[in-house]
């Protein structure tokens, strides 16, 4: 169906994760408001990530003036959509999620034994 939208409007307070990352693969934007949590942040964080920074909106005000922008700009969110694979292979071509979460839980396991060591000579 995505073939049939042109902007995704997230939903907030709470945005979305695999909805939004999954829109962006199938070269649809999605327009997101950057809460205050970390729930509340994951548009921003996976606009940012593709270099799509003109769909984040920094406050409600801003959500609806660049929905309206990009509803009267649709020759241009169409090239930026024609591109927006190409750009999502480029962006992630040196991330790679088993490294990332590897290292978290090394990091994680580092802090537990730490504290488990500190706490025994109490």
């Amino acid at each position: 169906y995505h073939h049939n939208i042109d902007l995704l409007l997230d939903a907030f307070p709470y945005s979305g994760g695999t909805t939004t990352n999954h829109a962006a693969w199938m070269g649809v934007p999605t327009l997101t408001l950057c809460g205050d949590t970390m729930a509340g942040r994951q548009g921003m964080e996976i606009m940012n990530q593709y270099g799509l920074e003109d769909f984040i909106a920094d406050d409600a005000d801003d959500y609806i003036a660049k929905a309206e922008y990009w509803a009267s700009h649709i020759t241009e969110l169409a090239e930026i959509r024609a591109t927006m694979r190409q750009k999502m292979i480029t962006n992630l071509s040196d991330y790679n999620v088993s490294d990332t979460f590897e290292k978290a839980l090394r990091t994680a396991w580092k802090v537990w034994v730490n504290v488990k060591t500190l706490s025994v000579g109490y």
